[in-house]
């Protein structure tokens, strides 16, 4: 369990470090390029897909390892009870905990589940956090100043 503590807090800083330098520099830069509002506001949220999706395969690339290359019993397993090692399944996995939408047809065992956990509270606050900088940018760039 320690060590899948270590690994959540590493996987925590690492993931609140792109999520805050892929903000930051999407701000940036749709301050710097000339174009139409709404185009900025189009680009702001492809961009930060992006990140989200970064952010999502660096926690589908943990179970990934955690299950083929640590020996413990933290492993993802389908409703058969089946062992889940393949790599496009953990990113699957981490697309459904992210995304908060929840555990279904593969659902972690052993204390990989607090990461799990943890996982989905992340995704929530990223969203938000990116919700909120795209409101201030359509703030910035849907609000046309009224006549005198």
């Amino acid at each position: 369990m320690i060590f899948i503590l270590v690994v959540t807090v590493i996987l925590i800083m690492l993931t609140v470090g792109v999520h805050y330098q892929a903000l930051y520099s999407i701000s940036v830069f749709l301050e710097r390029i000339k174009t139409a509002g709404r185009y900025k506001v189009m680009l702001g949220v492809l961009l930060a897909l992006i990140a989200h999706f970064i952010e999502i395969w660096i926690f589908g690339i943990t179970y990934y390892l955690l299950g083929n290359y640590h020996e413990s019993p933290d492993r993802l397993v389908n409703v058969d009870g089946q062992i889940v090692n393949d790599f496009f399944s953990c990113i699957y996995f981490s697309f459904a905990s992210y995304s908060s939408l929840g555990f279904g047809d593969i659902v972690p065992e052993g204390p990989i589940r607090f990461m799990a956990g943890i996982e989905a509270v992340i995704g929530l606050v990223f969203i938000a956090w990116t919700a909120s900088l795209l409101y201030i940018e359509m703030q910035k760039h849907w609000i046309k100043p009224h006549p005198k």
